[in-house]
Order: structure tokens, then sequence, then C-alpha cells
């Protein structure tokens, strides 16, 4: 690719691309973006102008060529007066969901971000939100797309989280910007990065895209990743049309969700995804490497950020519970007043609180960035430069141990499947991957029994102090431990 002088080549060249459709925007399509054999979205460069290339550098969120979240932060959202290292700056942090039991059934928390997405929406402060949803896989091969909805009815029937590669240029590139309508866009964090430098490279974008909502984010997943679940339900990748990621069951937590599949024939499936082989999120199974470079948990670039309030409070209610982090004004207003409508219920949250929300996913892309990075640096290879110093210094064994083993569990994911795939035999794919996992699981717990054993001794001293102190009991009755 050329002289390798530019920053979208050298992403390219090092796999941390995570397919966000930037740069086929900000070029007008002249750089396209179809979905790889591997199942995600990778620009093509060949023939590709300087100038373009130029574009493509300055809205890639990988690219060293951009400013970086907190920059954004900074810049763009002024009215927010609080700052935090984890979760960017903020004007407001609640926890809630949509009151309607009729509605909160079919979305995949609390409800909230096609809420806040529908009130934009008809009250006329947009004219359409751009946002992904179920695609036509027999006219493209895709399960999930972006797409523009201009009506709330349309908005509603593609709510729900989709853990599916999608790339946004092909909609914003069918938009036209001198029509002067509006959008709010619906992304993940490297997405609403993306859409930021898109902002920066041509002001124009500013007024189409007036409000952007961020997704809190684990790591993306190719699209073998929902074949790989369906074909353990007996549904071939060739055979997929649907799946529901996020599948609610009163009788279960809010973590309990299920997983739905359905085949061209009409056949459909249902089971736990973390049942499946590759189905725990902490196994990265089916990640993009460009993950193992992001910093970003809380789409700090976004004017609002949502994702699940995964505290211990909330996880009993099956209906799911948001974490809001309002960036903008105008949106702490519209959650305002649907209080007041009785259309919502918040509550207020501390920093601490939300970020504990994600306390799994901070290991991973702050704690275990660190190792990642350090171990390139060690093979003098080429990476984005994040917020994250690359260090193994003052990180426990266990942890590095856990980073390393998911690196490589998430990394074979794909090429076994890719050998499943063309030998149509899943088991190879399972029997693979199986030592893989229970090496990452067992570096697991051991971490995990690390990071307890500070918390079990302080409180063995409470009982021993209190012993000592009254003569009462060393040990708590069964009672007092309920």
């Amino acid at each position: 690719m050329g002289n390798d002088v530019y920053q979208i080549e050298r992403v390219l060249q090092a796999d941390v691309c995570s397919g966000c459709g930037g740069c086929g925007a900000a070029t007008q399509g002249a750089i396209t973006i179809p979905l790889s054999a591997v199942g995600m979205y990778t620009p093509q460069l060949d023939g590709v102008s300087d100038s373009d290339l130029e574009k493509a550098d300055q809205v890639c969120p990988f690219s060293n060529a951009t400013v970086n979240e907190s920059e954004i932060g900074q810049q763009r959202h002024t009215s927010a007066q609080h700052s935090d290292s984890r979760i960017g700056r903020y004007h407001s942090l609640w926890a809630g969901r949509i009151e309607s039991e009729k509605d909160i059934i079919g979305s995949s928390s609390g409800g909230l971000t096609t809420w806040i997405a529908k009130r934009l929406l008809s009250e006329g402060k947009v004219d359409g939100v751009i946002h992904v949803g179920p695609s036509d896989v027999t006219r493209n091969g895709r399960l999930i797309e972006y797409r523009v909805s201009r009506t709330v009815e349309s908005l509603i029937e593609s709510r729900k989280s989709n853990y599916y590669p999608t790339s946004f240029s092909e909609v914003l590139n069918d938009l036209s910007l001198d029509s002067g309508e509006r959008y709010a866009f619906v992304g993940l964090p490297c997405q609403c990065t993306s859409i930021r430098h898109l902002q920066k490279l041509d002001d124009r974008w500013n007024e189409a895209i007036p409000y952007v909502l961020g997704i809190v984010c684990g790591h993306l997943k190719s699209a073998r990743y929902a074949e790989s679940l369906a074909w353990q339900l007996d549904i071939e990748p060739s055979d997929l049309s649907s799946i529901d990621f996020r599948v609610k069951d009163p009788s279960r937590s809010a973590r309990g969700y299920g997983l739905r599949v359905e085949g061209i024939d009409g056949r459909s499936a249902e089971s736990e995804a973390n049942k499946l082989v590759g189905g725990n999120w902490g196994h990265a199974s089916f990640q993009p490497n460009a993950c193992n470079y992001c910093d970003d948990i809380f789409a700090e670039s976004a004017d609002v950020c949502l994702g699940d309030a995964w505290l211990p409070k909330y996880e009993s209610n099956w209906r799911g519970t948001n974490v809001v982090i309002i960036r903008h004004p105008e949106i702490a207003d519209l959650l305002s007043r649907g209080r007041d409508a009785g259309e919502v219920w918040i509550e207020e949250l501390s920093a601490d609180e939300v970020a504990s929300t994600q306390d799994g996913n901070f290991r991973h892309r702050r704690v275990g960035l660190s190792v990642r990075a350090a171990d390139d640096a060690k093979e003098s290879l080429w990476r984005p430069i994040k917020r994250v110093n690359a260090k193994l210094d003052g990180i426990p064994e266990n942890r590095i141990r856990v980073t390393r083993a998911r690196r490589r569990l998430g990394d074979a994911s794909h090429k076994l499947f890719a050998d499943a795939r063309s030998r149509g035999n899943l088991e190879v794919y399972i029997s693979g991957i199986r030592p893989l996992v229970v090496e990452y699981e067992q570096a697991a717990r051991q971490s995990f029994l690390e990071r307890m054993r500070p918390k079990v001794e302080r409180r063995l001293w409470k009982y021993w102090n209190a012993a000592v102190t009254t003569g009462s009991r060393i040990i708590p009755s069964r009672r007092s431990r309920r």
C-alpha cells in the first residue's frame, strides 16, 4: 500500500481497524468498506488518491494523526462541568428505565436509548435517527446494518443491542449535506469518535448531526460470532436469517437474558448465550484486534452514553436498567421532563457507581491495554497512541496472564472458525477453542481470588477485632452471613 506514509495504511497493516466507516464517509465513497472474509468491515485503499488518504487519516479513531477522546470532550462538552478519568466529562449521571411494561420487554436494557432518540424525533429536534437495525440477509449477506429512521415506528422496530459489525459510511454517503435535514447518530465509542473527527474535517456534519448518542462498549464482534452461536443451535451459517442477542425473561435476572436465532427456512432456536461456547463475554471470542487498543468505554465523544447499569441493586430486576452519562444539557432536560411526565424512572448515581458498572471492562480496556502495549513495544510493533501507558510494572502477574490468555483466545477464534466454516464442521472450532477457554478461565479464576483476598482479609479482621473487644464469635453465624 504505497510507501506506508499514511496513518490509515498503518492502521490496516497492524489490523487495528474497527470498520467504523469514517474514512468512507470522509471520502464520499472513494474508500469502500466491504465485509471481509473474517466478517469485519475493512477499507479498501487500492487506487485511492493521496488527498483521500489524508482525509482518512483525519477521521480514523485509531489514527495517530487525530486528537483523543479527552481532547474531544474538552472541545465539545464545554457545558459539562464535571470530569472523571474513567468516564470523561459529564453534566449528570443517572440510572433509569422506561416505565412502560409493554415497551420494556422489547428493549435490551432500560429502554432509554430508544426513548431519547424517539423524543428527539417526535419533538422535531431531528428529522431522522441514524442507527443500526436488522437487515435482509438474503439481499446483502448482513444480519445487521446502519439505517435511517424518520418515523417513531421505524425506530421502535429496530431497537435492541446488536453484537455485530456495522459501518455507517454507506448511510452517511446517501445523505445530502445541503438539504438542511438534521439527524441524531447512535453508535459505539469508536464510531462516535469518528463522527466527531468527521465534523471537524467538514463543518457541514455539525449541522447535519447535532446529537450523538453513544453506547457503552466492551468490545466489538465479527459477523462470525453470531454464526458460531447459531451453528451450536443447529442453524448453519449459510442458513442464518436473523438473531436476537437480548431476549428478556421475567423469571430471570437482568443478566439472565437469552439468545434467539432463526433460519431462512423458518426454524428457530433459543438458549442462554453463556451456555454456548464463546458466549461468555469475558472470553473475547471473535473480538477484532482494534478492540485491544481502545480505551474509551463510556463513549466520551458522545452527547450522552447509555449502557447496562450492572450494579447489585438493579441486577435482580429482569426489566433491565440503564446507566446514563449526560454531557449535553438538552438531553438532561429531555429525561427530566420524561420523569415528570411519568414516562421514565431515573435516579442519580455517583461517578464511582457508574465506573463500577464496567469493572471487568476497565480491567480489559485499561489495565489490559497497558499489558498489550508493553508486549507490542517489546516486539517493536506499531500501535495507535492511546491514553494508557505501555507498562507491566505494578500489574499483578495473574492479571497479566489473564490479558494474554484472552488475547490468544480472541485471535484463535477467527482462525479456527474460518477453518470450521470452510470444512463445514463446527467441531473443528469447538475442539480447537476449548483448551484456550480452559487456559483463560484458570487464569481468570486465580486473578479473581487475588483481587478478593484483601476484601476477605478485611472482613475477617473486622470479626477478629470484634471478638477481641467484645468476646463475641470470631466467625459470623450462618444467619448473620445471609
